[in-house]
């Protein structure tokens, strides 16, 4: 058996709390969404050259915009890999290994800058010695600090190493 004064107290705290909540549609949801600018960054092969590009998702458009630095017509052993976007809102960093390969190949790690969503991309800054081979890129961004580890050969012996950048 029910007792009477709690189906009433029921009544009277849940009807008003259930009335209070509103259910979001589906609608209300993709038009949040469309509002936010996404990012995404790639590596593709353009004209024998890989480059990095940023996929941007804004404002239900998409567009994609070349992150790596235009590359010398004559130097078109020059590659760039590993893409690795970091920021807090306001800037975007992507820092990516560029290969060259010249007398054996080399390679450094490059972070490029971005203050307007990706629109335009500088380079920020270059780490790591050119006349070594790198891989496993790893990176972070927190507190106005880029950290970077990777892996290279510049003595003949692969091992790891680490850098910070300080952004401010």
């Amino acid at each position: 058996m029910r007792d009477p004064k709690l189906s009433l107290l029921l009544l009277l705290v849940l009807i008003p709390v259930i009335s209070l909540t509103k259910p979001v549609s589906a609608e209300a949801l993709t038009m949040e969404k469309l509002n936010k600018t996404y990012l995404t960054a790639y590596q593709s092969n353009d004209d024998r050259i890989w480059h990095i590009y940023c996929k941007r998702y804004c404002s239900g458009q998409v567009d994609s915009i070349r992150i790596s630095p235009e590359v010398d017509v004559y130097d078109q052993r020059m590659g760039y890999s590993e893409p690795i976007l970091m920021g807090d809102g306001s800037v975007i960093y992507c820092a990516m290994l560029a290969h060259k390969q010249v007398v054996g190949d080399s390679a450094y790690i490059l972070v490029m800058k971005s203050i307007d969503v990706g629109d335009t991309w500088e380079i920020d800054a270059t780490v790591g010695k050119e006349q070594a081979i790198a891989r496993h890129l790893a990176a972070e961004y927190k507190n106005g600090v880029i950290r970077l580890m990777w892996e290279d050969c510049r003595d003949g012996y692969w091992r790891i190493y680490y850098e910070e950048i300080n952004t401010d």
